[in-house]
C-alpha cells in the first residue's frame, strides 16, 4: 500500500512537473512570437540598381554641320526666332514656338522684318504656318493684331548681331551655338570657333516634310 502511495505522489509530482514545463514552452512561443510581429527580421539589402539609358546629343561631323549651318544661315529665321520672345534669348527653358500668337510673330517677323507696315491676311498666314509649323493659326487667337483688314506685328528686334551654329543632335533635337557675329564666323563653312564666342544655347526640334524643315520646339538652354 505504502508503494502504491509513494507512486501516485509520485505521479502527481512528475504531472505538475509536465505541466509547468508545457506552461513555461507555451509562453517561451508567445513571447517569440510576438518578439516577431514587432520586430521582424531584416532581408538582405538588394543591391541590384536599375540604369536609366539617356540617350545624348551626338557630336555632328563637319559635313553635317554645314548642312544644318545652310539652313541657319537665312537671316530672316535667325531674327524671326529672335523674335519669339520680347526679351529676345533671354527667356529660358520654355518652349517658345508653343502658342499661336509666337508663331504668327515668327511668320510675320519671317517674311517682313524688312518692310514692318506690311498687313498679312489670315490665308496668307496659314500657308507659312502650313509651310514652317505643319499646322494653321486660329484668327481668334491673333484678334489682338489685326487692325484694318489685316494683322500686324511690330517688331521689336529687326537686326540680330549672332549667327547659328549646329553643334550636335539627337532623336531630330539639334543643339544650335548662337555665336557673336564676326566678318567670317557666319559662314556655312567655318565649323571650329572659339567656345567663348557662344552666347546663348539653343534646342531646336524638327521634322522633314518634303524635303523641307518643320519646326516643332525652340527652347532657349543656356
Amino acid at each position: 500500500m505504502e508503494v502504491n502511495e509513494d507512486a501516485k505522489k509520485l505521479g502527481k509530482i512528475l504531472s505538475w512537473m509536465l505541466i509547468v514545463i508545457l506552461l513555461i514552452v507555451v509562453l517561451f512561443l508567445i513571447t517569440w512570437v510576438f518578439n516577431v510581429n514587432q520586430n521582424p527580421p531584416e532581408l538582405p539589402e538588394d543591391k541590384t540598381t536599375t540604369t536609366v539609358q539617356v540617350n545624348p546629343f551626338r557630336d555632328l561631323t563637319r559635313e553635317e554641320k554645314i548642312i544644318y549651318n545652310s539652313e541657319f544661315s537665312d537671316v530672316r529665321l535667325s531674327i524671326a526666332f529672335n523674335n519669339l520672345s520680347e526679351k529676345g534669348f533671354q527667356m529660358r527653358d520654355i518652349n517658345l514656338l508653343e502658342s499661336e500668337v509666337n508663331k504668327f510673330k515668327f511668320i510675320y517677323t519671317y517674311l517682313y522684318y524688312q518692310a514692318p507696315e506690311t498687313k498679312m491676311s489670315i490665308d496668307e498666314i496659314n500657308e507659312y504656318a502650313r509651310k514652317l509649323f505643319n499646322t494653321t493659326l486660329s484668327a481668334s487667337n491673333l484678334a489682338s493684331y489685326y487692325l484694318e483688314e489685316g494683322y500686324q506685328y511690330q517688331i521689336p528686334f529687326p537686326q540680330f548681331k549672332y549667327c547659328f551654329k549646329a553643334a550636335k543632335e539627337k532623336d531630330k533635337i539639334l543643339l544650335i551655338d548662337v555665336i557673336e557675329k564676326h566678318p567670317f564666323d557666319c559662314d556655312i563653312n567655318v565649323v571650329e570657333y572659339d567656345q567663348s564666342a557662344v552666347k546663348y544655347q539653343l534646342n531646336i526640334s524638327y521634322d522633314r516634310i518634303n524635303n523641307n524643315y518643320i519646326y516643332k520646339t525652340l527652347i532657349v538652354v543656356n
